[in-house]
């Protein structure tokens, strides 16, 4: 997918258009779920100041979009469950958390891990 097209899959996605949601089915982890006309996938590692700092802001962005955008967290690496698991009590979050052990998900969005 080239970068206008996938900009524009993005956009639609974001705005629940299905051509964005047709767009994207063909690059989603199957493990991916949502029914909601709006999906948000963040990438957050629980050693990372910049993850940390984001988690209040993504937990208020998640509680006021509830019912409207399904969020997800992509953990990408080798960290395991309990780490995990510590850092989404630590931060009081109630997104779903998904292990990208393998970087699946960093591979199928494209996205740039730091």
């Amino acid at each position: 997918m080239d970068g206008v097209l996938r900009f524009f899959a993005i956009v639609c996605l974001m705005l629940g258009c299905p051509i964005g949601n047709a767009l994207y089915a063909q690059v989603l982890p199957e493990n991916i779920k949502y029914k909601t006309a709006m999906l948000a996938v963040v990438f957050v590692t629980p050693d990372c100041p910049i993850s940390q700092k984001y988690m209040y802001r993504l937990n208020e962005m998640r509680d006021s979009s509830a019912g409207e955008i399904t969020w997800y967290a992509v953990v990408p690496g080798n960290v395991g469950k309990q780490a995990i698991k510590d850092f989404s009590k630590e931060y009081l979050s109630q997104l779903t958390f998904l292990p990208d052990k393998d970087f699946a998900v960093v591979k199928a969005l494209q996205a740039r891990v730091t």
